[in-house]
């Protein structure tokens, strides 16, 4: 069944929800990823070792996110920060695998945003996907072990 353009969307989810995202037509390759990682993800991190928010970087190991590893790995530490790498085949432990079930569920029965722009689309839908965004995000990622 053709379902329309793939969009392939990384985001930024922290304790308190959705923090920031960007997204491609397709999929995302290596240089896409340092790309979002350089300008997206590093300029929100804080220092692990100071107890700031967003000290942790979680990902998985598709890829994208495995071909420059060391850059990486490099940039977020450069800033304070730790990066982890989840275990192949471990959705169950990563909590924006279901924060981004809600977010799907909300896409498709929000219907009526179908005629927004991308951009303010996906922002809509990460905003608005859960009714209490920060209890929702505690509890993902208690479910996934991380206290």
């Amino acid at each position: 069944m053709h379902r329309g353009e793939h969009v392939s969307i990384l985001a930024m989810y922290g304790t308190t929800g959705f923090i920031d995202f960007d997204y491609v037509m397709g999929g995302y390759d290596g240089d896409d990823v340092l790309r979002v990682f350089e300008h997206m993800i590093v300029p929100q991190l804080g220092s692990y070792d100071l107890g700031e928010s967003n000290s942790v970087v979680v990902c998985d190991n598709c890829g994208p996110h495995r071909m420059y590893e060391d850059a990486l790995i490099d940039m977020v530490e450069g800033v304070g920060a730790r990066m982890l790498f989840l275990a192949a085949y471990s959705p169950i432990d990563n909590p924006i695998e279901m924060a981004f079930n809600v977010f799907k569920q909300y896409w498709k029965r929000e219907r009526w945003c179908a005629n927004m722009p991308l951009d303010y689309r996906i922002r809509h839908c990460m905003q608005y996907c859960y009714a209490t965004p920060e209890k929702s995000a505690l509890a993902a990622y208690e479910k996934c072990g991380y206290h």
